[in-house]
């Protein structure tokens, strides 16, 4: 439907409401649509790129959740992580301090 009135398509996304404190231009992820899988995508970013996708994410996390009346539940909140995900993510934290340290 590019180009018509009754909707957006990837070509033209719609105007985001959400961004009332991020940086004016848009995000490089957004919208991107090619031939890398999220994971491809994601492994073939440098630290940089990496770095500055996860800190686009949470800003918006954060606009999103400063309009939530509920926000401080939400926040408390915690889902029961899958072991395998738990394991994942412990693995993920200790090469992270581990390069950290190294550097």
């Amino acid at each position: 439907m590019h180009g018509s009135s009754h909707g957006s398509s990837i070509e033209d996304p719609p105007a985001r409401s959400y961004d009332g404190g991020m940086a004016a231009d848009t995000p490089p992820w957004l919208g991107r649509v090619d031939d890398l899988c999220e994971t491809a995508r994601y492994a073939a970013m440098t630290a940089d790129e990496r770095l500055a996708c996860f800190v686009d994410v949470c800003e918006l996390a954060r606009v999103i959740l400063e309009e939530r009346p509920d926000r401080r539940a939400v926040l408390r909140d915690e889902d029961p992580m899958p072991p395998v995900a738990a394991a994942a993510w412990a693995r993920l934290v200790r090469e992270a301090r581990h390069g950290r340290s190294a550097g």
